[in-house]
């Protein structure tokens, strides 16, 4: 692996990571959202606390499902796009040739 793959990997990793710290917060203001109160002192660890306290009931396992789906939605859609840019461009099947333009013979220095 050269330097360059290892470097691209790390920033890969922490994107990732960070996108997952990003999703667990904002999944603890999407459920304040939901449940009409003012989202205040948030933590990475809300949304799991709400889930351990208050999963079981059915009104909130709802409401804390939603909360989780919005941060992974994102976050997949973020992957999505992140892997599509990094798919190679399809080459064109007969090339790119064009007719050369008055600055492209200028610019070559035939003229």
């Amino acid at each position: 692996m050269t330097a360059r793959h290892l470097l691209w990997s790390l920033a890969a990793l922490a994107l990732l990571a960070g996108l997952l710290l990003g999703g667990a917060w904002l999944a603890g203001y999407v459920y304040f959202l939901l449940n009409r109160a003012t989202p205040q002192h948030i933590q990475l660890d809300t949304w799991w606390t709400y889930w351990q306290a208050y999963g079981q009931l059915p009104a909130q396992r709802i409401r804390l499902l939603l909360a989780a789906a919005v941060p992974a939605a994102l976050l997949i859609a973020v992957l999505f796009i992140f892997v599509l840019a990094l798919l190679p461009r399809p080459r064109a099947l007969y090339g790119d040739a064009r007719w050369a333009s008055e600055q492209d013979i200028r610019d070559a220095g035939l003229r």
